[in-house]
C-alpha cells in the first residue's frame, strides 16, 4: 500500500497548484485514514501553503486548527512570518492564473508551483531576511535523484562574486582591455585529425567526443549550422544508447551555435534530468526560459519558476519572475475574475471513505479519480504533455495508463516514431507481443532514417524473439549493427541467434 501511496503523491503533484487543493486534502484523509498520520501532516502543511499562496487565508486557518489537532509542532511552524509575507504579496500574486495550464516540458513541470521568489532587497530593520532563504515561499515539485546540497557551494561562490571588493585595485596600464571570452571560440584542430573524428563516428555515432571536436572544427570554418547538426545528431545517438550525461553536455555546446533553438533546448533538460545532477538541470532549464522569453512569455514564466524550485537563490529566475508580476499587475482584475468564474469547474472533492479493506480496489478507485483530475487540465491538443505525462505513468510501471497518454499525444500531433516506439515499448512489457510488433512495424513504414529507428529496429527483433520467428528477428538485428554495433546488446543476440539458427 505504501507504494500506491507514493504513485497518488507524485500524480498529486502533476495537478496545477490551483487545482491540487481538494487533491491534496482527499489524499491527507486516505492517508489519515490507514494509519499514516505524518505524510498526511505533510500533505496538510504543502494544502496550508498552497491556501496562503493563494490568498485563501480563512481556508488555511482551517487547515492549520486540523494540523494542530494532530500535530501541534507542525502547525506552529505553518504560522505566518512577517518577513516573508510581504514579500510574497508583492510578487507572487499577479502571478497566480491561467498560465500554468500551460504546463508542458517533463511530468514534473505539471506540478509548478505559482510561487515567485521573494524580494532581495529588504528593510534594515531585518537584516535576517537577506541571508536566510524563505522557507515556507516555496514549495519545490520532488524530482528524484537531485540534492538541493549539490547546490550550496557554487550559489554561495556566485553570492559572493557579486559583493564589492574592499580594497582599490591597483591601476594597470591593460586595465580598460575587453576580456578575451576563451569558451566562445575553441581554436581550431588540426585538419588531419578529422578523417580520424568522422571514422570514430562511423563506429560510434554517440561519440560525443570525437562530434565536439569536429563540430569545433567545422564552427571555426563558417558551417555553423553543420556543426550543430553534428552536435545533435551525437546527442541523440548517446540518449538511445543511455548515455545521457554525454548526450546533455553535446546538446549544451549545440546551444551556443542556436541559442534559440527552443527543440533542443527542451531535448536537452529531458537529458539532464535523467541525469538527476541538479546544476545541469538548472542551467538547462535557465536557457530553455531565456530561449522562450521572446516566443513565449507564459512558458519561459512557468520554466523560470521551476528553476526557482531546484534553486531558491537564482538570481536570472527572481528576477524574470519580478518583471513577470509587474508587467502583470495591471491585468489584476481580469486574473481574479477569470480564477472566480474557473474554480467552479476545476475543483473537485473527494468523499472521505472508510477504507474498505481491499487495498488494490481503494488504490485503483484514487488512482482513477487522480488521473481523470490531470485530464481534464491537459487539452487533447497538448501533445507535449500528453507524452511527457506518458513517460510518467510508464516509470510508475501503469503501463495501461501511459499506452492511453501515448495514443492522445499520438493523436495531438507528438513526434510518430518516438511515440510509436514508446507505445511497442509498453505492449512489449505487457507481453503482448503480436500487438507490440504491430505498432513498431507502423513505426518502421513512416520513411524515417536507419538512424531514427534504432530503438524501434531493436524493440522489433526482441517482439519477433518471443514470436519464435527467429529469420526476423536476425534482419531486425543485424540493421542495427549495420548502423551502431555498440547499440544497447544488438550484437550479443545477433550472435546468440546466429548461433542457434546454426546448431538446427
Amino acid at each position: 500500500m505504501d507504494d500506491a501511496f507514493q504513485a497518488l503523491r507524485r500524480l498529486v503533484e502533476l495537478v496545477p497548484e490551483e487545482d491540487s487543493i481538494e487533491a491534496r486534502r482527499a489524499l491527507a484523509d486516505q492517508l489519515l485514514s490507514h494509519g499514516h498520520t505524518a505524510e498526511a501532516v505533510e500533505q496538510l502543511q504543502a494544502l496550508h501553503r498552497t491556501l496562503r499562496r493563494l490568498g485563501r487565508e480563512a481556508e488555511a486557518a482551517e487547515v492549520r486548527e486540523r494540523l494542530a489537532t494532530l500535530d501541534p509542532d507542525a502547525a506552529v511552524a505553518e504560522e505566518p512570518t512577517d518577513v516573508v509575507r510581504p514579500a510574497r504579496e508583492e510578487v507572487v500574486e499577479p502571478s497566480v492564473g491561467p498560465a500554468l495550464d500551460d504546463a508542458w516540458l517533463d511530468p514534473s513541470l505539471l506540478s509548478l508551483s505559482g510561487a515567485a521568489p521573494a524580494a532581495t532587497a529588504e528593510p534594515e530593520s531585518t537584516p535576517a531576511a537577506s541571508t536566510e532563504p524563505p522557507t515556507l515561499a516555496v514549495e519545490v515539485a520532488p524530482i528524484e535523484g537531485l540534492e538541493h546540497t549539490y547546490l550550496a557551494e557554487p550559489l554561495a561562490a556566485a553570492s559572493r562574486s557579486t559583493e564589492p571588493p574592499t580594497e582599490e585595485a591597483p591601476a594597470s596600464p591593460t586595465v580598460d582591455l575587453p576580456l578575451l571570452d576563451l569558451d566562445a571560440v575553441a581554436p581550431a584542430p588540426p585538419a588531419d585529425s578529422e578523417p580520424e573524428w568522422r571514422q570514430r563516428l562511423e563506429r560510434d555515432p554517440g561519440d560525443v567526443e570525437a562530434a565536439l571536436a569536429w563540430a569545433e572544427r567545422r564552427a571555426a570554418t563558417g558551417a555553423v549550422e553543420e556543426a550543430r547538426d553534428l552536435l545533435v545528431r551525437a546527442a541523440e545517438a548517446a540518449a538511445r544508447a543511455g548515455r545521457y550525461a554525454p548526450a546533455a553536455h553535446a546538446l549544451a555546446r549545440a546551444h551556443a551555435f542556436a541559442p534559440l533553438d527552443v527543440a533542443t533546448l527542451q531535448r536537452r533538460v529531458e537529458f539532464a534530468f535523467r541525469v538527476g545532477e541538479a546544476p545541469a538541470l538548472v542551467a538547462a532549464y535557465a536557457d530553455l526560459a531565456r530561449a522562450l522569453e521572446a516566443s513565449d512569455p507564459l512558458k519561459a514564466t512557468a520554466v523560470w519558476r521551476r528553476v526557482l524550485d531546484l534553486d531558491p537563490q537564482h538570481a536570472d529566475a527572481q528576477r524574470a519572475l519580478r518583471v513577470e508580476a509587474e508587467r502583470e499587475y495591471v491585468h489584476l482584475g481580469s486574473l481574479i475574475l477569470d480564477e472566480l468564474g474557473a474554480e467552479a469547474t476545476t475543483r473537485f472533492v473527494v468523499p472521505e471513505e472508510e477504507p474498505s479493506g481491499d487495498e488494490d480496489r481503494d488504490f485503483a478507485e484514487m488512482l482513477a479519480v487522480f488521473r481523470q483530475k490531470v485530464q481534464q487540465n491537459i487539452d487533447v491538443s497538448d501533445s507535449a504533455s500528453h507524452y511527457d505525462l506518458g513517460l510518467a505513468f510508464k516509470e510508475m510501471g501503469l503501463l495501461d495508463e501511459a499506452i492511453a497518454e501515448f495514443q492522445v499525444a499520438l493523436r495531438g500531433g507528438a513526434p510518430p516514431v518516438a511515440t510509436l516506439e514508446m507505445l511497442g515499448e509498453c505492449f512489449f512489457e505487457k507481453g503482448q507481443h503480436r500487438l507490440a510488433a504491430r505498432v513498431l512495424d507502423r513505426a518502421l513504414r513512416l520513411g524515417a532514417s536507419d538512424a531514427e529507428l534504432l530503438g524501434v529496429m531493436y524493440l522489433l527483433g526482441r517482439c519477433e524473439e518471443a514470436l519464435g520467428r527467429p529469420e526476423r528477428a536476425i534482419d531486425c538485428y543485424e540493421r542495427i549493427v549495420a548502423l551502431d554495433i555498440h547499440f544497447r546488446d544488438a550484437a550479443q543476440r545477433l550472435a546468440a541467434l546466429r548461433s542457434q539458427t546454426a546448431a538446427r
